[in-house]
């Protein structure tokens, strides 16, 4: 029998044994019975050996691919990150041109899991704008920074580096405040449109689905009104080499990484121990495939090593998803201020996935903040605490022009919103309705309707200063404001929230001064 053909007989034996048992003629039913009992044992056990193989195989590559990322980092990636900036001697100012938060919602490891921050990293990227020399047209280069965790502190007013040395800005509005955007895949912002929320609200009504809740969370119309005004400028040093200019790199990140030095020692240990782990893990993986196709399938994944960051964990995951998972995690870990990905603009991190604006006084404080007209400063504040003086001088004016009915509806939305637990809006507000409950010639309707907002406004829980909070001293001021006022409803509740944020700043101040 010719080679050719017992290869195909052996090929087609290999599909019969896989099949059920069938009974032959005449078979006792002892015989079908031990068969079938055979290939069920079979079946069962193949199973159970493939998934703890495949366990094992993810355990020795994570460690492996652990202790290799370590190693690279220690030793070659500084070496390789110093020969490359060496070349850029040129400097240009670049502008930003667009700026979003990159979430990367892991969708396929959530499985029935609802709670989806467990599964998502979150990444600052902008896209800046520059010229040199004689190049007649702007250039554009994205860059994508530090990747965390996108747990429920995580905020987007007081984000000003994508990573250590590399300023961010917000794009602006009109008004000139920060405008914050998401950015995610389609099937992400679909699946959060549908999604039941992971929490209920202590007060209001609750949010239907996942992406409610986010907006509720993320809507902050006076951070982001604030963080415009006095936020950093829309602009970045640039380090470029004056032969290829397009491949520019930001001079704070370049001028700190040049000057960094490699640590062999590490890289030789760790290099060493993560190879041993790495082969065993591949040769679990794989199995006897012969020596020079193992040897083959476990180098060549190593000339990955400068991108594991990003592709390590999704290999893992697709060998033993819990195990892939959390060494996935670890790998994310091992230098999170150290992450800078420059790119063309088109090829950033979701720079074409679903947008998600959150502009200031269009979402949930429509009625409210976004019924006063604001205008960008003439010169920018020279602090937080003169922003807020500039907002709350320019809510004032307004609200005092208004006709009384509209002021009634005004403080009615707000006190509704206090008691719905939507408190990012109101503080402005406070000396608007201050003014308006102590005008002896007011309407009778205004009065009550402030009354009944500032009461509220103090009422648990409130919205207590805190001094790492933009314009710290102006909102105790604006709370220390309310203590004078004849209704000691308002009057003694106030007065105990500047106590307990006077408290905060005491101790803030001891702790920083040992």
């Amino acid at each position: 029998m010719s080679k050719k053909r017992a290869v195909k007989g052996s090929e087609q034996g290999d599909r019969r044994a896989a099949r059920p048992p069938v009974p032959a003629r005449g078979e006792p039913p002892q015989g079908v019975a031990r068969r079938a009992g055979e290939f069920l044992l079979g079946t069962v056990f193949g199973n159970v050996v493939g998934r703890i193989a495949r366990f094992y195989a993810a355990f020795y590559l994570g460690i492996g691919g652990l202790l290799l990322a370590i190693a690279w980092q220690s030793g070659p990636q500084q070496l390789l990150q110093a020969h490359q900036f060496a070349k850029l001697t040129a400097t240009a100012e670049a502008r930003i041109v667009e700026s979003w938060l990159a979430l990367d919602v892991a969708l396929a490891d959530m499985k029935d899991n609802i709670r989806w921050r467990a599964f998502t990293k979150a990444s600052p990227c902008m896209v800046v704008e520059y010229e040199h020399g004689d190049w007649g047209t702007a250039l554009r280069r994205a860059f994508c920074g530090n990747r965390f965790d996108f747990h429920e502190s995580y905020t987007l007013h007081d984000l000003k580096e994508i990573a250590p040395k590399v300023p961010f800005a917000w794009q602006r509005g009109a008004a000139g405040f920060a405008q914050p955007e998401l950015r995610l895949s389609r099937q992400a912002l679909d699946w959060l449109a549908q999604a039941p929320p992971t929490e209920t609200v202590l007060m209001g009504p609750p949010p239907k689905t996942a992406l409610e809740l986010l907006q509720r969370e993320l809507d902050r119309p006076l951070d982001h009104a604030l963080a415009g005004w006095v936020g950093p400028a829309q602009r970045i040093s640039l380090a470029l080499d004056p032969a290829d200019p397009s491949n520019a790199m930001p001079a704070g990140f370049v001028a700190e990484r040049r000057s960094a030095g490699g640590n062999w020692i590490v890289f030789l240990m760790f290099g060493a121990l993560g190879l041993m782990f790495w082969s065993a893990g591949m040769r679990v993986l794989l199995g006897d495939i012969g020596c020079i196709a193992l040897g083959m399938a476990t180098l060549l994944p190593l000339l990955g090593l400068p991108w594991w960051s990003e592709s390590l964990p999704r290999a893992l995951r697709a060998v033993q998803t819990d195990v892939g998972s959390v060494f996935g995690d670890m790998i994310d870990t091992l230098d999170p201020l150290g992450r800078l990905i420059a790119s063309e603009p088109g090829a950033a991190a979701l720079a074409q996935g679903a947008r998600l604006a959150l502009p200031a006084g269009n979402g949930l404080y429509a009625q409210t903040f976004g019924r006063i007209r604001f205008a960008p400063p003439a010169a920018a504040p020279s602090s937080a605490d003169a922003a807020l003086a500039a907002l709350v001088e320019t809510v004032r004016a307004q609200v005092a022009a208004m006709p009384p009915i509209d002021r009634v509806s005004l403080f009615s939305r707000l006190q509704m919103d206090k008691t719905n637990d939507l408190k990012q809006a109101g503080l402005v507000f406070l000396p608007a309705a201050r003014e308006a409950l102590l005008d002896p010639h007011g309407d009778a309707t205004v009065r009550a309707a402030a009354e009944g907002f500032l009461s509220s406004w103090v009422t648990q829980p409130v919205d207590d200063p805190y001094p790492d909070e933009l314009a710290f001293a102006w909102r105790v001021k604006l709370y220390r404001d309310l203590t004078g006022l004849p209704e000691p409803v308002i009057a003694n509740p106030a007065g105990w929230i500047v106590e307990r944020a006077e408290k905060r700043a005491t101790e803030k101040r001891a702790i920083a001064a040992k």
